[in-house]
């Protein structure tokens, strides 16, 4: 029989960053890999990677929600009560009712039970709405970590980072990374005078380093003008103005706005270079993307993509201004024989362990190994 597996999310909109492009590319390689997937989102701006799915064999499933703050919906909890044999339920995210909800159902259908928090459980993003989250975490989101059989980490930094939450249940955590979709090798094209667009593609929030970046910008500008900066993502309404401002006041800064499905590749393609100079991540989408299209990394430590690194893949930096510029010109410097190996160092990375197709079978013999040792239990 097939594995059947259950993905409950609160959301898979346009502005929700890499969630919204790796959990239906995990649902779509799973299928492939021989898995009955189901994905159950609260319907709302949904990205086009979840309508992407068409045809694809995964059972997509969108419920409204009554309530906008917890996206609490009684129809994907009436939908889930008459599912019949479930063998695995996977959990994403933390902190609003879909997540609960996950852990309740995989109890009532004696399912394994894994959450994966996206990076919600790394001290960086615990410092955002703190008071919020220590309440959610006091009524239920300790409930779900307790009860989960396994919690996903994304790399070995993540796992570490997490520790300290977690606990006693830190035993529980199983490191599987993200996957990407090789792009063409020869992307990251390299104009004659050593310069190019230097690309930033994520949500533009506080958490990203991107006021850091443009302080930075406004001294390496006038250095290298072969050099441009792209800034590409929703804006975070928080640092909007500011952002806004500084991207207009300095040379050769160009703010995008979010940009959707193929319109992503089309900018790796066209960069030179990619940065994410993040204060804490559990390991980016985009920096695999990235990778995945030939481009070399200008990131940082909290990104916590340790063997991009180690891969010789990326050049590790401070978030901050006085960092990013000491780091950035160090780059800017290197010859495009040199930046253009590290993005080879990076793409070969990708390929040799990162394709979906091998993550999709990374976790189908992570929930059977986990049944069984359920079972035992």
């Amino acid at each position: 029989m097939k594995l059947r597996i259950i993905h409950i999310v609160a959301g898979l909109w346009k502005d929700t960053g890499g969630p919204a492009e790796v959990i239906p590319n995990l649902c779509r390689a799973q299928v492939e890999a021989g898995a009955e997937v189901t994905l159950c989102s609260i319907d709302g701006d949904t990205a086009p990677q979840v309508a992407a799915l068409e045809g694809s064999g995964v059972d997509v499933r969108l419920f409204p929600a009554i309530d906008g703050t917890l996206r609490y919906s009684p129809a994907m909890a009436r939908f889930l009560k008459s599912l019949g044999h479930v063998d695995v339920i996977h959990n994403h995210g933390h902190w609003l009712w879909p997540n609960w909800y996950a852990c309740t159902m995989a109890r009532r259908k004696n399912a394994l039970l894994v959450t994966t928090p996206h990076g919600t459980l790394v001290p960086g993003m615990l410092a955002r709405s703190t008071l919020k989250k220590r309440i959610a975490w006091t009524l239920f989101d300790r409930h779900l970590v307790a009860r989960a059989h396994v919690i996903h980490a994304l790399s070995s930094a993540e796992h570490d980072s997490m520790t300290s939450k977690l606990g006693q249940h830190a035993k529980k955590v199983q490191i599987v990374p993200n996957g990407a979709n090789l792009g063409e090798k020869n992307a990251g094209q390299y104009t004659a005078d050593s310069g190019g667009v230097l690309l930033f593609l994520s949500r533009v929030s506080p958490i990203k380093g991107v006021t850091q970046l443009l302080a930075a910008w406004e001294t390496l500008a006038p250095r290298f003008p072969a050099w441009s900066l792209r800034i590409v993502g929703p804006l975070a309404p928080e640092i909007a103005g500011k952002v806004t401002s500084l991207s207009q006041s300095l040379d050769r800064v160009e703010l995008v706005g979010p940009i959707y499905a193929d319109e992503r590749w089309e900018e790796y393609r066209s960069a030179a270079a990619f940065v994410l100079p993040t204060f804490g991540e559990g390991l980016p989408t985009v920096l695999l993307e990235a990778s995945a299209h030939c481009l070399p990394i200008i990131t940082t430590q909290e990104a916590n993509f340790n063997e991009l690194f180690e891969a010789g893949g990326s050049i590790l930096t401070s978030p901050h201004a006085g960092g990013l510029e000491a780091t950035l010109t160090e780059f800017f410097n290197l010859s495009n024989e040199e930046r253009r190996a590290i993005g080879l160092r990076g793409y070969s990375l990708i390929e040799a362990q990162y394709t979906w197709g091998a993550i999709a079978k990374r976790w189908l013999s992570l929930y059977a190994k986990n049944q069984i040792s359920q079972r035992g239990n």
